[in-house]
């Protein structure tokens, strides 16, 4: 009698194990991916400073990075575009990145990895304006510009 006593609690305790329904899991949100500003909208960590064109064979893509961390990368751009970044010692801030040639007013998209773990750091997408002032549509271009020596205005 205890034996069957000992199987029908087991029995239960199985029974009812199996059938309890599971915890909830919570829905994990995807992490957003860091964005790449203009440093005139937002220059914390790593910002986008203008475009360039070195002789006619190359796109040169000028970040500040404030954040140290930031600083040893490569960027890759429209997918499978990378571009090799340098800094000196005289401005370590800037960082100074070039690559394929882009025609001004094309559309491109920026990604900022890391050389240390090849991590994304920042993303963001552009339209290359070649010698212009981009303001973004938020944000006015300056009405005058301070009077530099040996600068003419």
């Amino acid at each position: 009698m205890k034996k069957i006593f000992f199987l029908i609690l087991v029995s239960l305790l199985l029974l009812s194990a199996c059938s309890s329904a599971p915890a909830p899991q919570k829905e994990s949100s995807p992490t957003p991916l860091p964005s790449l500003p203009y440093c005139n909208e937002d220059d914390t960590d790593i910002c986008l400073e203008g475009f360039g064109q070195e002789s006619e064979e190359q796109t040169i893509i000028l970040l500040k990075a404030n954040n140290q961390n930031c600083r040893d990368i490569y960027l890759l751009v429209d997918e499978d575009n990378t571009f090799t970044c340098l800094q000196t010692e005289e401005f370590p801030i800037n960082i100074y990145c070039s690559g394929l040639l882009f025609q001004n007013e094309e559309e491109i998209f920026i990604e900022v990895y890391s050389n240390l773990n090849e991590k994304l750091i920042a993303q963001g997408e552009f339209t290359i304006q070649y010698g212009a002032y981009h303001a973004p549509p938020n944000l006015q271009a300056p009405t005058s510009y301070p009077n530099y020596p040996n600068y003419p205005n």
